[in-house]
């Protein structure tokens, strides 16, 4: 039968497109940002914390608080320490 337009590919030729397909790849590779594996840590990678000071224990709804316990409940973690001012304000905020 002569004529035929829907010829089925032949198995080299399969072989010979699977090697272009890998041709492009290896070629392309290189190129692309490959994403770095997580190391898993363990209890042994992890420390003591350093210069940790416990003030007070906050939960979530503590902002529902009277202001004048919130006021009082600041007070207290300042009482504590760490509330030292880093930053001096501006003149033109005085």
């Amino acid at each position: 039968m002569t004529g035929n337009t829907g010829t089925v590919p032949q198995f080299s030729d399969i072989k010979k497109m699977a090697a272009v397909s890998e041709l492009w790849v290896s070629w392309f590779t290189c190129c692309v940002t490959q994403p770095q594996k997580r190391r898993h840590i363990d209890r042994s990678m992890i420390g003591e914390p350093t210069n940790f000071q416990h003030t007070a224990h906050i939960g979530s709804r503590d902002v529902e608080m009277p202001n004048d316990q919130l006021t009082a409940l600041h007070m207290q973690m300042k009482s504590k320490g760490g509330y030292e001012t880093t930053y001096k304000e501006p003149d033109w905020c005085q």
